[in-house]
């Protein structure tokens, strides 16, 4: 696949984080799914319910949420992150009624009958515990990030959002100089919130090669995750920066496995000799076709 600037981050700060629907009077970044029940600088535990996550179409593990303060003239968003399940206080009676519920029944004979309407609301409820990653905050009408809380309030006052797809966009995205000078960005990926639905609600995530020159990067992922594709694109987007400056920065490849040397079946086309065959030198400990030797 041929890489150039494929996309524009700096137009994902035009969105608004804290928009208010002119008809509703309500947040329109997202889908309401709970209220915190505990907030402190680190952590949040909040209250779902099967009727919001179903609604939200899902809130897997990983996924962004938006923690805001409904307090007027706050324009802050705390930006959460699902780690695991929390234990809510009512946990141990709910179960307890739910085991003498189908006790009762089984003995009865009942052993296909449903809790009544009432007890199944009551068991519907359940909670999750994220953590805080930082808060988005308006400063001289720009949307800003900082990476830590400077003050939160009482839990009752805040609802949380599962954002939309453009939101999403925005967090994935977002950087402070995104609107300042011309950058080129490339297109590297997608985040979804889950791998096994909500497809359709994907963001595309954009890099800028040159925030990889003179740093220390490092990618994690369990396997057959794309660790080895991703790094491919990388080392193109940057040979591509590099073909437009005139100090083009060069790229050593360490490739135990031979990945990136090597064509395979699995990436037929993409290995890095292949994409970029005109400023490839591939060496080896020994003699092959194609390679220098290191001797």
């Amino acid at each position: 696949m041929a890489v150039g600037p494929t996309g524009k981050v700096s137009r994902f700060s035009s969105i608004d984080l804290f928009h208010i629907d002119s008809q509703t009077k309500e947040l329109d970044t997202g889908i309401f799914v709970g209220r915190p029940f505990y907030i402190d600088y680190d952590y949040t535990d909040i209250l779902v319910s099967d009727t919001w996550k179903r609604n939200a179409n899902g809130i897997p593990q990983g996924a962004f949420l938006l923690a805001y303060p409904d307090i007027k003239g706050v324009s802050q968003a705390h930006l959460l992150r699902v780690l695991k399940p929390a234990k809510l206080p009512s946990d141990n009676e709910v179960i307890s009624s739910i085991i003498n519920y189908y006790k009762d029944n089984t003995s009865a004979g009942k052993n296909h009958s449903k809790p009544d309407i009432f007890s199944q609301q009551a068991y519907s409820y359940s909670g999750l515990h994220c953590r805080v990653l930082g808060t988005f905050y308006k400063s001289e009408n720009r949307i800003m990030f900082g990476a830590d809380l400077s003050n939160f309030y009482s839990s009752h006052n805040y609802k949380i959002i599962k954002p939309n797809s453009e939101v999403l966009k925005f967090i994935v995205n977002y950087r402070e100089s995104s609107s300042k000078g011309k950058q080129t960005y490339i297109k590297i990926g997608r985040v979804r919130y889950s791998s096994s639905q909500d497809s359709d609600r994907t963001a595309p995530v954009y890099i800028n090669p040159s925030d990889f020159l003179g740093k220390r990067t490092a990618l994690f992922g369990m396997t057959r995750t794309g660790k080895s594709n991703t790094i491919k694109k990388i080392i193109e987007a940057t040979a591509y920066i590099g073909s437009k400056t005139k100090s083009p920065a060069g790229q050593i490849i360490f490739d135990i496995n031979g990945e990136y040397a090597n064509p395979n079946l699995q990436d037929e086309g993409t290995a890095v000799f292949e994409l970029l065959k005109n400023i490839t030198t591939r060496y080896s400990t020994l003699e092959k076709p194609g390679f220098k030797v290191m001797k």
